[in-house]
């Protein structure tokens, strides 16, 4: 008689910090909450934010450089040997040659759909949060964890790596997940299930707006700028993010 053994996992995690600075020597008070759902589900709340079926590519507005203004608006990449494809939200996504800037204009364009509902601004991309996104994002996937830390002292904190990069900001958040791919498991074979861009979009914005403290960060209206990241961590076969917010002095 012969067996097969079937495992389908799924993994979440989340973390949250806002930074307010409110002296000259950028004296800081940083709240942290680091929430860890009991199981596969996202966490319940009676919030209720209708998520598009399909979001199109966020146009870029002010405060960004030409090559990360084209690269964000950017709705094709090459195929090797085949000249180039077009990307949709209902396209699936390939692990090995995925579209980050694509990803990341479906989510920040569902993140200004809710906050225009909630009668704030639209957040507009800063390279500074950006570059801080980036920095803390690539981070995470080199230490394969969920944390606002880092341990060089001048990028320690959140407010720190803006500094590094810029600053300019006198209050910041951050937002912090990975959001894993469901694995098949079959005997000894495991199979990455994938998505569509819009529906690995659609997750991360609702794991965010599901969490408390992540979801106050998206919605402030004292935030006007942001910047984000999104990788692919092969180790647990995961998409970290990292939201930058920022208020202006």
């Amino acid at each position: 008689m012969k067996f097969t053994f079937l495992t389908i996992l799924s993994i979440l995690l989340l973390s949250a910090c806002q930074v307010d600075s409110k002296s000259e020597d950028h004296e800081v008070q940083t709240k942290e909450k680091l929430t860890i759902p009991k199981s596969n589900d996202n966490p319940s709340t009676d919030k209720k934010e209708n998520l598009p079926k399909e979001i199109a590519p966020i146009k870029v507005e002010e405060s960004v450089s030409e090559d990360r203004n084209n690269a964000t608006q950017n709705t094709t990449r090459p195929k090797s040997g085949s000249g180039i494809i077009t990307l949709a939200p209902s396209a699936m996504i390939e692990i090995d040659k995925f579209n980050e800037a694509y990803l990341i204009s479906l989510v920040r364009k569902g993140i200004n759909l809710i906050r225009i509902r909630r009668g704030a601004s639209q957040l507009k991309l800063n390279e500074v949060l950006n570059q801080a996104a980036e920095d803390h994002n690539l981070y995470q996937i080199r230490k394969n964890e969920l944390t606002h830390k880092q341990s060089k002292p001048r990028k320690h904190e959140v407010m720190d790596r803006v500094k590094t990069y810029g600053g300019g900001f006198r209050m910041v958040g951050e937002n912090v997940q990975y959001q894993g791919l469901q694995q098949l498991t079959t005997g000894n074979r495991t199979e990455i299930i994938s998505e569509t861009y819009q529906q690995m979009a659609n997750k991360m914005i609702k794991n965010w707006v599901d969490s408390p403290g992540h979801y106050d960060n998206l919605i402030e209206s004292e935030f006007t700028e942001d910047g984000m990241a999104i990788g692919w961590n092969p180790e647990n076969y995961a998409f970290f993010a990292t939201h930058v917010f920022g208020a202006r002095k």
